[in-house]
């Protein structure tokens, strides 16, 4: 995955909301690869587990939280949180 830095983003926090798969995951790692912190947003809680799990260990936080963004006071908890 590290691969040259388009971009650099060490220090910044990120939210990635549908970040379990697809472009959603395609995002989140390569704001990982970037250097930020990154917070992964999905309905799907298992797949937002695994997604996080799959990119620790390079140097930045990587956390989840299962959560529909439909449902009133949603994005407020996101950014409680």
């Amino acid at each position: 995955m590290k691969q040259s830095r388009p971009f650099r983003m060490e220090g910044k926090n990120a939210v990635v909301t549908g970040g379990a798969m697809g472009i959603g995951l395609g995002i989140a790692t390569a704001l990982v690869d970037a250097g930020a912190n990154v917070h992964i947003v999905d309905v799907d809680g298992d797949a937002a587990r695994e997604a996080a799990s799959g990119l620790e260990g390079y140097g930045t936080k990587v956390s989840f939280m299962e959560i529909d963004l439909t449902e009133a006071g949603a994005g407020q908890e996101v950014v409680a949180r």
